[in-house]
């Protein structure tokens, strides 16, 4: 099965979509809390397969091993994201998407995800 994830890099962890933010021409859809906390926990996770094959990929010599590469990690990240409780791979790809085009929803997400770094809920 094919996976759409993309992984974002280190320093981009708790600036989810940052600068990718677009005008949107419809109301997105509306996410409870505990689905924005669950996506959370695992694009954390899916984060942190990212930063483990960076430097494999740097270091592939062929496009067909980087393409190895970034399937295994697509694998990974999508077994990740299911079994994080509380979301499941569709929800996952579903949100991500909207937060490329919905301001609030990156802010909500980025304040889950910095709550986790400072060890508080977020609000």
């Amino acid at each position: 099965m094919a996976v759409g994830l993309a992984f974002v890099p280190a320093a981009a962890g708790t600036a989810l979509a940052q600068g990718m933010v677009e005008q949107q021409a419809e109301p997105a859809p509306s996410y409870s809390d505990e689905l924005i906390a669950a996506f959370a926990t695992a694009f954390i996770e899916v984060n942190l397969i990212g930063e483990e094959v960076a430097p494999q990929m740097e270091q592939a010599e062929t496009a067909e091993a980087q393409e190895d590469i970034m399937q295994q990690a697509n694998s990974r990240m999508a077994e990740a994201v299911e079994a994080t409780p509380g979301i499941d791979l569709q929800q996952y790809n579903e949100i991500l998407t909207v937060a490329q085009a919905d301001e609030s929803l990156v802010l909500r997400i980025n304040a889950e995800i910095e709550s986790r770094a400072i060890g508080t809920p977020a609000q």
